[in-house]
C-alpha cells in the first residue's frame, strides 16, 4: 500500500474513533485521573475499575480534546478494556513506541494494537504526540497508582 493510500485510511479510521461515544461516559466506582497537555489545552479525566489483576472498565468521564486526542483516548480504552494488567500495560508501551518512534514493534504488538496503528505517523508531527498519548498517561498513572498499594 502506498503512504497516501495507507494516510488515507488512517486518516478515517482517526475521524471514526474521534467520533465514537462508546467510550465517553461516567465509570461508577472507578479510580479517576485528570489528565492535561498544556501545550494545546486538551484535557480528559480518565477512569479505570480493576480487580486485583485485570481492568474491569475504562472511560473518559469528562474533558475534551482535538480529535486526535478524543481518537487515541478511545483506542487506549479499546486496547486495555478487560485485560490482565500485565497485558495492558504492554499495549500502552506498544501504543507509545508507535507514536513516538522510539523504537520499532514487534509484528505481535502490531497486531494487538489494532486500530491503534492509525496513530504511526503522529510522531512526524510532535506536538500532536502528546494529544495522542494523553488517555495513555492517566490510564498508566492509575495502573501505577494501584499497582504501589
Amino acid at each position: 500500500m502506498e503512504w497516501d493510500e495507507l494516510s488515507e485510511l488512517y486518516g478515517q479510521v482517526i475521524i471514526e474513533r474521534a467520533q465514537d461515544p462508546r467510550w465517553f461516559h461516567p465509570l461508577k466506582g472507578s479510580v479517576q485521573r485528570a489528565v492535561v497537555n498544556p501545550t494545546c489545552g486538551d484535557a480528559f479525566t480518565v477512569a479505570v475499575t480493576r480487580d486485583s489483576n485485570r481492568i474491569t472498565g475504562v472511560a473518559i468521564t469528562a474533558g475534551d480534546g482535538c480529535m486526535i486526542a478524543r481518537a487515541a483516548a478511545a483506542v487506549v480504552c479499546n486496547l486495555v478494556d478487560h485485560q490482565p494488567v500485565e497485558e495492558a500495560q504492554a499495549r500502552l508501551r506498544a501504543f507509545t513506541a508507535l507514536v513516538t518512534h522510539k523504537r520499532a514493534l514487534t509484528t505481535e504488538e502490531q497486531e494487538k494494537l489494532g486500530d491503534g496503528m492509525a496513530f504511526t505517523g503522529v510522531a512526524r508531527f510532535p506536538v500532536r504526540v502528546k494529544c495522542a498519548l494523553l488517555a495513555c498517561e492517566g490510564v498508566q498513572r492509575i495502573i501505577d497508582s494501584n499497582s504501589s498499594r
